[in-house]
């Protein structure tokens, strides 16, 4: 059996010394189980922790509680992993929105301008004046003038012609 020999270190820390043979007849039982022999230096708190989460655990023995929690940190690696992978995705989604966003705020702005535009040519149509937005071509004058005037007057422009230059009074 390996010698026990108290650390400098910590009061309740012990280091165990083994000889060559020794190891080579541990090692063999713990390839046999499975398992590796690790040493663990704690200070009190650690220990505290250590024994509240063997107690809450349900769990016989320290060792027990440290393989524990190295199994539920490997959970949580495995865990974290998915989540970053989530994240991931979620980010490239935002962003890609981020981008569409964008493309639709610059075609508002364009559209914009080009409501602007048409709102000036607008005014500018609706200022012209009165003559010009008024104006008829020679037969739709011609055809409006006949059908206001009485048959005498009719009558007379067939033989001299419409009138067409002359303003209605």
């Amino acid at each position: 059996m390996p010698d026990k020999i108290r650390s400098s270190n910590h009061p309740i820390k012990y280091v165990y010394r083994h000889t060559l043979y020794d190891t080579y007849f541990f090692g063999m039982l713990l390839i046999l189980s499975g398992m590796q022999k690790v040493t663990v230096t704690l200070d009190d708190r650690q220990i505290r922790e250590l024994q509240a989460r063997q107690h809450i655990d349900g769990l016989d023995n320290r060792s027990e509680a440290i393989r524990h929690i190295i199994d539920q940190y490997a959970e949580l690696l495995s865990e974290h992993a998915e989540l970053e992978e989530d994240y991931l995705e979620l980010y490239d989604r935002y962003q890609s929105r981020q981008d569409r966003i964008e493309q639709l705020e610059e075609q508002l702005a364009k559209r914009s301008n080009i409501e602007s535009d048409i709102q000036e040519v607008s005014e500018t149509v609706e200022n012209l004046p009165a003559k010009i937005n008024r104006t008829e071509s020679y037969q739709e004058k011609r055809a409006r003038k006949l059908d206001k005037a009485s048959l005498g007057k009719r009558l007379k422009w067939k033989l001299t012609g419409v009138p067409v230059d002359q303003d209605d009074q």
